[in-house]
This record gives structure tokens, C-alpha cells and sequence, in this order.
């Protein structure tokens, strides 16, 4: 990835998957309502950008966008 992704792009992107990972780690207590907001700042910061990571990675039919586009967009979701 380093040969056609700037390092800015790569950090991003390494956001947005841990986020996912910390969100995917907690995922059962968050549905059963047992993870409380403030227990933990990380899961706080990834479940409330879930929604948007997940438009973010989710393309429709016939959608397009150029890098740059997809870049600002995902330093977006990143934080």
C-alpha cells in the first residue's frame, strides 16, 4: 500500500479499521444494551462513527468518485 497510498491516507485508513475492530469487539454488549456511553472513550468515538464508516464503504450502483474525493472522505470517518 505504501507504493500508491500517501502516508496520511494510510493513517486513515488505519483508523477506520480499528474503530471497526473495537466496534466489532463490543458489538454484543452494544445490541444488548449492556455498553453504557463514557465506559470506554475509544468504543464511545466508535460507535458514534459506525453509521458513517459504514456509508463510507458501502458503494452504490453507478457511484463513483475520484481518489482525492474517496481520500477526504475517509479522513473524514477517521476523525
Amino acid at each position: 500500500m505504501e507504493e500508491v497510498a500517501a502516508p496520511e491516507h494510510r493513517v486513515a485508513a488505519a483508523r477506520v479499521r480499528e474503530l471497526m475492530a473495537l466496534y466489532e469487539r463490543n458489538r454484543d454488549l452494544i445490541a444488548l444494551g449492556a455498553y453504557r456511553l463514557g465506559q470506554d472513550r475509544e468504543v464511545d468515538v466508535a460507535v458514534a462513527r459506525i453509521e458513517s464508516i459504514t456509508r463510507f464503504l458501502w458503494q452504490g450502483l453507478g457511484e463513483t468518485s475520484t481518489l482525492g474525493e474517496t481520500v477526504v472522505a475517509l479522513r473524514g470517518v477517521a476523525g
